[in-house]
Formats: structure tokens, C-alpha cells, sequence
């Protein structure tokens, strides 16, 4: 009741009074999640470690998926190795559940080549083992890979979500692979549940740093809600494609719309147009600005 409620140091405090033998899986679970709930995620470690100690219980598979997302969440990388020993000593099935927190442990903390090799070796992969593995690909830049496990995934039949679709079309933009990007556009809009709003700003950037500005353009203009990270983006798209003029324009209508705030990067597309354009003054004025906000 106390882990569900995040009140952790109750909880530990109840779990402390447990006798040794009273204490089984299930309570030590208990404490490791409820840390896990509340991001203390060093703190389900410790958990884990004391268990091990304690050498009372043997953990459960959903032990380990915990301890494993505590892992990824902190890129801790050797107990990571350590746990995946211990489950393939255990005996355990290296199901979906075991097997996704393992792709997302290994992506998370780089290492792709143990991520595919788990990948792999799961026979019946969820949704979830896809997702992983094609935004972990994209997160470390290994941008052709997420686009081929991407075009895999589609041609077995397993529907991708709006996350996944997002980091695929980002492969896309920083490949230049302006028809690939084109095909997961037209993917998209087929499915329109997929076309959210950070996924039509990923479209953004993707055609703008494929030298597609007019269709970035469009897709920004069509949007019926503008945050700043799609404003943030066709700004910057005008800039990389040597239109600092219209960039600087569309940056005043932004400001002068009051919906949404510049950020950091927004202004640094700004004064990159500005640098690029020859608009000294204006880039001065625009710093000034960016200073006092």
C-alpha cells in the first residue's frame, strides 16, 4: 500500500520489521517497484543487491525486468551484463517481457550489437521488441538500421506507433534519404493515428534537411496547433536551406502570435539566419532579446 502510494520510506520502514523468513519474493518485488514508481531508480538496485545477499528468495521474471529497467534508465551497463547472465543461467524463457528490457538496457546504454543479438534470439517478438530495438538504432545514430528494421517490421505485418514513426522519419532527415522519408510520410497518413503532432514536426525537419523546404513549408502550415518545437523547426529548416530572409520573417509572426514562447534553440536558428543572411543588427537585437527572456 505504501509503494503505491510513493511513501518509500514507510514502506521500507514496514518491509525492515519483516522477519528474514517471512520476507518472500513478492515483498521484495514490492519494495523494488515502488522505487522504480517514484524514478528512484539507484534505489531499486540497492533493493536488488540486497536480495541477492540475502539469498532467501530467487527472483522472479518481473524481478528482473525491473532491476533491468532501473538499468536503462541510469545506463548501468555492468549490472545490466551481470542480470542477463542470471537469466540465462536461471533457466528462464527469454520471452517478450525479458527480452524487450533487455533490447531497451542494452540501446540505452549504446551497446546495439547486444540489443540485436537479444532481438534475434526472441522467436515471438511483441510490438514492443520492434519499437525498442528501431528507436534505439535511431538514438545512436545507426540511422540506416532503423530505417531497414523499420521497413522489415512493416513487412511482417507489426504496426508501428507514433514514437517509433518519429525516430524513423528523423533517420530519414539526417541520412538524406528524402524517398525513404517520403514512403514513412505516405505510411503515416494511412494510419492516421500516427500522425501526431511530433511526428508532423519530425516530417518538418526531415524534409527541410533533405532540401524539400516548400513541402516543409506545407506540412507546418497545415498544422492546427503550433508548439515551439514546430515552430523551433521550420525556422531552422529555412535557415539550413539558405533562406534566412523568410526564416527572420516567420520567426516575427511566431513572436507576434503570443501562443508560444521561443526557446534556446529557436533563438539559435534565429541568429544563425541572421549570421548566414548578413543581418548583423537584427542578430544583435535578437541576443539582446534572448538574454532577458
Amino acid at each position: 500500500m505504501y509503494s503505491l502510494c510513493g511513501l518509500m520510506e514507510e514502506a521500507r520502514r514496514v518491509f525492515n520489521l519483516l522477519p528474514v523468513f517471512v520476507r518472500d519474493v513478492v515483498s521484495w518485488n514490492s519494495i523494488l517497484s515502488g522505487y522504480l514508481q517514484c524514478e528512484r531508480n539507484a534505489d531499486s538496485l540497492k533493493v536488488f543487491v540486497e536480495m541477492m545477499e540475502d539469498g532467501s528468495v530467487w527472483p522472479a521474471q518481473v524481478t528482473f525486468v525491473g532491476v533491468l529497467t532501473a538499468c536503462a534508465r541510469i545506463g548501468f551497463l555492468d549490472l545490466g551484463w551481470k542480470i542477463h547472465g542470471l537469466v540465462l543461467g536461471s533457466g528462464l524463457e527469454l520471452n517478450v517481457f525479458l527480452g524487450s528490457s533487455l533490447i531497451d538496457m542494452y540501446a540505452k546504454c549504446g551497446k546495439m550489437e547486444d540489443a540485436r543479438k537479444v532481438f534475434d534470439g526472441i522467436s515471438n517478438r511483441n510490438v514492443v521488441c520492434w519499437i525498442s530495438m528501431i528507436v534505439g538504432y535511431a538514438q545512436s545514430d545507426s540511422f540506416k538500421e532503423a530505417i531497414e528494421l523499420f521497413r522489415e517490421m512493416q513487412l511482417r505485418g507489426v504496426e508501428a506507433d507514433a514514437a517509433t514513426v518519429g525516430s524513423v522519419v528523423s533517420a530519414c532527415g539526417n541520412l538524406g534519404a528524402l524517398s525513404h522519408g517520403r514512403w514513412v510520410h505516405s505510411y503515416s497518413e494511412r494510419w492516421g493515428s500516427l500522425m501526431s503532432l511530433s511526428v508532423k514536426t519530425s516530417l518538418i525537419d526531415m524534409h527541410s534537411k533533405c532540401g524539400d523546404i516548400e513541402r516543409a513549408l506545407q506540412i507546418f502550415h497545415e498544422l492546427s496547433n503550433k508548439d515551439v518545437i514546430s515552430w523551433t523547426a521550420v525556422v531552422t529548416g529555412l535557415t539550413l536551406n539558405g533562406e534566412s530572409r523568410r526564416a527572420l520573417h516567420l520567426f516575427s509572426q511566431m513572436a507576434m502570435s503570443r501562443d508560444v514562447m521561443p526557446n534556446e534553440v529557436t533563438f539559435l536558428g534565429v541568429l544563425s539566419a541572421c549570421s548566414h543572411g548578413g543581418f548583423v543588427e537584427l542578430g544583435f537585437v535578437y541576443f539582446n532579446a534572448m538574454s532577458q527572456s
